[in-house]
């Protein structure tokens, strides 16, 4: 069964850590991610500022599908997690 699959989800939104591209094997799987959004990580990311040149490219990328059928997931360090929450 696929990760997209067993979210049973019509969206899922990859918000990643972009270092991760320099891992063959995440970037691969990051590739086949119709959503995936690279963020830098750091304390950076976690400001208002940051939200808010993300959130109209996260918006856009879900545009379409109610709050239900859209997940979220976060890949990377703590500031990626704590951004997406």
């Amino acid at each position: 069964m696929s990760f997209h699959k067993s979210l049973k989800a019509k969206k899922i939104l990859l918000i990643y850590d972009n270092r991760l591209l320099n891992i063959s094997s995440l970037a691969e799987w990051i590739a086949q991610c119709e959503c995936a959004c690279p963020v830098k990580a750091g304390e950076s990311l976690k400001s208002l500022d940051s939200l808010t040149l993300k959130l109209p490219v996260f918006l856009s990328m879900i545009k379409g599908v109610s709050r239900q059928d859209v997940v979220i997931v976060s890949l990377g360090g703590g500031s990626v997690g704590d951004f997406c929450g």
